[in-house]
């Protein structure tokens, strides 16, 4: 079942829109981006070295999802979740030498406050540093029929040092959008985008799973964001007006089984960028892989977890997404998804057309990464899977550290133990 090899490393760059499309109008010129900042690339991001993830640190983290940091005491620390006995919010700390193993720090048993199944359920997380607060975003992974139009997801509280939580808050979610759309995790705004742009304070999204999408569930195949205002304005287990939130980028928008590429072009979505090494068999009948454009584009097997990213530096900025692919054969059998090998990317998304779309000048489903390429680290495994073991060999969770200029992404393998790849990145 498992191979020794790694996943390949070849480039991928430069992912342009559809040759099928016409280019859409340019924004006005007060929607640009500020002067003296620049779109990061491939080449800003250095590698540096790995961390292990030993032991289960209190729980299972064999099963963790999500990944977040926080500063404790000018310390720096870790969060994940753990499945022992539901979902126990694990906390870690570094050690001093890269190769060497994260020690446990402090673990909290429930974090939901008894208000949440969690049975099955995708995560992401994300520590609110300003706030002083952990935000989750969650979805069911295989929901029965009472879950299907769910919207709650977004949850926030305090994390007290004792082991307990409080100030709970949530779950919330945005009208019209289902959870699958916005279970991958938050993001802080910059505010001079915030300002320019007229958007909240926050982001959610990141999508790409696509369990049940033949019955009927709001899925999402492709990359999600929307912007929110703080949801601690709003009551419990409400959502977010239409009017109150914006919708960033959605290149899932209108999926249908049946409505891939008509002619060579795609008639109301795009499913997003991701590499072409995969023979898609799980729509019917299976769509072009790479599409006209040379592109890939994303399978229902397909996931960005908890990985975006905003990074704004004081000379470059962009945001990151590290998905994770069903590679080479993809197709469904014995009720699950299966796949050849997994491989994953880093894709980094011009702010620029988040703007544009704001403006009315980009579509949606039109985002597309600037650049792109296969990551392939020491430790990474290529490996026969499907859906029951999949998240064994998927990149689970992204950070990064303002501070120390550090992106941290969280990859779970039980052959050769879960590691947390470090990047320098120069913005």
């Amino acid at each position: 079942m498992l191979s020794g090899g790694l996943v390949a490393g070849a480039l991928l760059k430069g992912a342009a829109t559809d040759a099928s499309q016409s280019s859409p109008p340019q924004p006005p010129t007060n929607l640009r981006i500020p002067g003296g900042k620049s779109l990061l690339s491939q080449s800003d991001f250095t590698y540096l070295g790995y961390y292990s993830v030993e032991g289960d640190l209190g729980g299972d983290v064999g099963w963790g999802q999500g990944f977040t940091h926080r500063y404790v005491g000018g310390q720096l620390r870790f969060l994940t979740f753990g499945y022992s006995s539901g979902l126990i919010l694990l906390e870690f700390a570094p050690p001093a030498n890269f190769g060497g193993a994260v020690s446990s720090t402090n673990h909290w048993n429930d974090i939901w406050g008894g208000t949440f199944d969690e049975t099955g359920c995708c995560v992401g997380i994300w520590w609110d540093e300003s706030a002083q607060r952990l935000w989750t975003t969650s979805a069911i992974d295989y929901p029965d029929d009472s879950y299907i139009a769910s919207t709650k997801t977004i949850h926030t509280r305090t994390l007290n040092s004792n082991g307990t939580v409080s100030n709970s808050k949530g779950q919330i979610g945005l009208a019209g959008v289902g959870a699958r759309r916005i279970y991958g995790g938050a993001q802080a705004v910059p505010s001079w985008f915030q300002s320019r742009y007229g958007v909240g304070p926050y982001v959610v999204g990141w999508g790409g799973y696509a369990s049940r999408m033949a019955q009927g569930l709001p899925v999402s195949l492709g990359p999600t964001m929307y912007s929110i205002p703080d949801p601690s304005g709003f009551s419990n287990n409400a959502d977010i007006p239409t009017g109150q939130f914006k919708t960033i980028m959605d290149c899932s928008s209108g999926t249908r089984a049946d409505d891939w590429y008509a002619s060579g072009a795609p008639r109301s979505f795009d499913r997003g960028v991701r590499n072409s090494n995969v023979d898609n068999q799980f729509d019917s009948p299976a769509w072009q892989s790479p599409a006209p454009d040379g592109l890939g584009r994303w399978t229902w097997g397909d996931s960005n977890l908890n990985t975006g990213c905003w990074i704004d530096g004081p000379n470059k900025h962009g945001f990151i997404l590290v998905p994770s692919f069903s590679s080479g054969r993809a197709w469904y059998q014995t009720s699950t998804l299966n796949w050849a090998y997994r491989t994953s990317e880093i894709q980094i998304f011009d702010p620029g057309r988040f703007a544009e779309v704001l403006a009315g000048s980009r579509a949606v489903w039109d985002v597309k990464p600037t650049s792109r390429w296969t990551i392939s680290l020491p430790g990474m495994v290529q490996t026969t899977g499907s859906g029951n073991d999949g998240l064994l060999y998927d990149v689970l969770g992204a950070t990064y550290d303002n501070t120390t200029k550090r992106l941290y992404i969280y990859y779970l393998s039980w052959s050769t133990g879960n590691r947390i790849y470090v990047y320098s990145v120069n913005c």
